[in-house]
């Protein structure tokens, strides 16, 4: 429960540094570490309430920042 709420005031913060961020650069770190921040999330839900469903999931939902970051690296190196 604290672990939870701990993710869920870090994922609020994150998204406050979303949209005040300057650069491209705090854009792009602050949507992957919260797109980390969520899977974690994910995660320690699945282990609470003790369904693997979830850790599948989260696995899915990793490839998304991997993917986002090599995106926009190419598009600001234009």
């Amino acid at each position: 429960m604290i672990i939870e709420s701990i993710f869920i005031t870090t994922a609020h913060l994150l998204t406050i540094r979303t949209i005040i961020s300057p650069t491209y650069a705090d854009h792009v770190i602050s949507i992957d570490t919260l797109t980390n921040i969520i899977i974690l999330f994910m995660v320690a839900y699945s282990i609470n309430i003790k369904n693997p469903m979830y850790l599948d999931t989260a696995l899915l939902f990793a490839m998304i920042p991997y993917v986002d970051v090599i995106a926009i690296a190419k598009l600001v190196n234009k």
